[in-house]
């Protein structure tokens, strides 16, 4: 029998409440749609890893560690979920691990593959669009707005072009009321603020753009250091609550993840339905 798994990958996080309330019930879902597949969790960042080891006991693998153990129980069938938003710095070093170890004899007769983040594809040609997805699935995040109102969606990210685009996609959705910021680069929440002025906006509720709400993010966005966008807001004249849900918390986000676990597959079957054909058959093919 042709073992499989998937494994989903996040930077990770150190609050167990968190994790709890939104790795669980995603890799439940996951374990749902993939009956036969064993589903294994993974963490990126070691510092994280640790921590939460010393604070709560609780042991999760690196990236490295949990495909040494498929390998040695004989998967031949590995998918890698980033459970990441964009390709930030370290999905990409995530990227090569896994680009490295594919030529590896342990993989050399397996299938490993990484599939993507939740926002990358611009829907050119026949590819989904990524960004227009992921805010459909946005819509189960809040009630709906009225006419004072507006979302702030501060998302953790450093110049990341990624939500730049997603305010664009915003835009161009007709969605006029919500905004994007991210902590360090553009669009920031000057920017933001000042297109609710423009609005005549009044309340905002700030969402958590990632995919763990916890207690540090909470603690930031809603606290009362000079930094906090909460803070900030009020001082402005507005008036500012938050969200304390992570996307993964989302089902609708879920379903995202799990339909690019599904992309991947497809994908593989293609190219390896096209290595299989005769000149011919090929030559028949694209046609």
């Amino acid at each position: 029998m042709n073992k499989k798994a998937i494994v989903l990958v996040s930077f990770g996080s150190v609050d167990a409440a968190a994790l709890q309330r939104t790795l669980d019930p995603l890799e439940e879902r996951f374990q749902q749609v993939f009956p036969e597949w064993k589903i294994c969790r993974a963490f990126s960042s070691q510092a994280v890893r640790d921590k939460l080891t010393a604070r709560s006991g609780i042991q999760v693998d690196d990236i490295e560690e949990a495909l040494r153990k498929l390998a040695c129980e004989a998967f031949e069938e590995v998918y890698v979920q980033p459970l990441f938003l964009t390709v930030d710095a370290t999905l990409q070093g995530v990227q090569k691990y896994i680009a490295a170890e594919a030529r590896k004899p342990a993989w050399k007769t397996k299938t490993l593959e990484l599939a993507r983040p939740l926002l990358l594809s611009l829907g050119a040609k026949d590819h989904p669009d990524d960004y227009v997805l992921a805010i459909e699935a946005l819509q189960q995040q809040w009630p709906p707005l009225q006419e004072s109102q507006a979302i702030l969606l501060a998302c953790n990210g450093a110049q990341q072009m990624e939500y730049a685009v997603l305010q664009l996609k915003l835009e161009a959705a007709g969605y006029e009321r919500i905004f994007v910021c991210v902590t360090d680069g553009f669009p920031d929440l000057a920017n933001a603020m000042t297109k609710m002025k423009a609005k005549e906006v009044q309340d905002v509720l700030i969402v958590p753009f990632m995919l763990l709400a916890g207690e540090h993010i909470l603690n930031y966005l809603s606290g009362v250091k000079s930094d906090s966008p909460k803070l900030i807001l009020e001082q402005a004249g507005f008036k500012a609550q938050v969200l304390t849900k992570g996307l993964g918390e989302n089902q609708a986000i879920q379903e995202l993840f799990i339909q690019h676990v599904k992309d991947k597959q497809q994908a593989i079957a293609r190219r390896h339905g096209r290595r299989n054909q005769s000149p011919i058959e090929t030559c028949c093919a694209s046609k």
